[in-house]
C-alpha cells in the first residue's frame, strides 16, 4: 500500500536524520543528543500522521517508553494508548504485592507496551535517550522499528485534527445541505 510505504519512508528518513545528529557524540551524551534533535524537529505532525497510519494497519505493536521518570512515563503511556485508542490493560512495576511504590525519587524509566494485551511494565533506565520505540506489526510481517521518537509526539493529534477542521481564510465555510427526513419527505409528496 502506497500510504504505508510513505508513512514508513517518513519515519526512516527521521531515524537516519536522528542517528546522523547524534553520531558526533560519544557514550551516554548520544541519547541527549538523539532527544534534543526530536524535541527540535519541525515536521512532528508528519511523524504522528505516520505513527496513526501505522497503528491503524497494524496487527499489533510493542511501544517502548524512555521517560526522565514515571510520572512523565505513565503520561507517554496514557497519550499514546488513548489518542490510539489502544487496548488498556495493567501496569506492571509500580507496585510491589499490591502496595503502591513511591515513584517520586525513581529516576529515569522504560515502559513498555504490549498492544496484544494492553499492559506495561515499568522498568528502571540507565540511558539517556528520552522519546518512544515504535514496533508495529504490519500485514506483510516485516519488522520494523521507529524511534526515538520525541516525547509528547502523541499531542500532535489534536493539531491535525484542528488543521482539518478549520478552514483557511481563504476558503469559503460551506453550510451543510438541508437534509430531509423520511417524514417530511412523504409529506411533501
Amino acid at each position: 500500500d502506497a500510504a504505508i510505504a510513505i508513512a514508513h519512508d517518513k519515519l526512516t528518513a527521521f531515524d537516519r536524520d536522528q542517528i546522523t545528529y547524534s553520531q558526533k557524540e560519544q557514550g551516554f551524551a548520544k541519547g541527549t543528543a538523539a532527544t534534543e534533535f526530536g524535541e527540535s524537529f519541525e515536521s512532528k505532525s508528519d511523524l504522528w500522521a505516520s505513527v496513526s497510519l501505522l497503528a491503524k494497519e497494524a496487527s499489533s505493536m510493542v511501544v517502548g517508553f524512555c521517560a526522565e521518570n514515571a510520572s512523565a512515563g505513565v503520561n507517554e503511556l496514557k497519550g499514546w494508548v488513548s489518542t490510539l485508542s489502544l487496548k488498556r490493560g495493567r501496569l506492571h512495576g509500580m507496585d510491589i504485592d499490591g502496595m503502591p511504590r513511591d515513584m517520586s525519587d525513581f529516576g529515569p524509566v522504560y515502559i513498555r507496551y504490549v498492544s496484544s494485551s494492553g499492559d506495561a511494565y515499568l522498568s528502571g533506565y540507565d540511558g539517556n535517550y528520552r522519546g518512544a520505540y515504535f514496533t508495529p506489526q504490519l500485514p506483510d510481517g516485516e519488522f520494523r522499528q521507529y524511534g526515538v521518537l520525541p516525547i509528547g509526539l502523541w499531542k500532535e493529534d489534536a493539531k491535525l485534527a484542528q488543521a482539518v477542521s478549520i478552514p483557511s481564510d481563504s476558503e469559503p465555510v460551506l453550510n451543510p445541505p438541508n437534509i430531509s427526513t423520511s417524514a417530511s419527505a412523504s409529506s411533501s409528496s
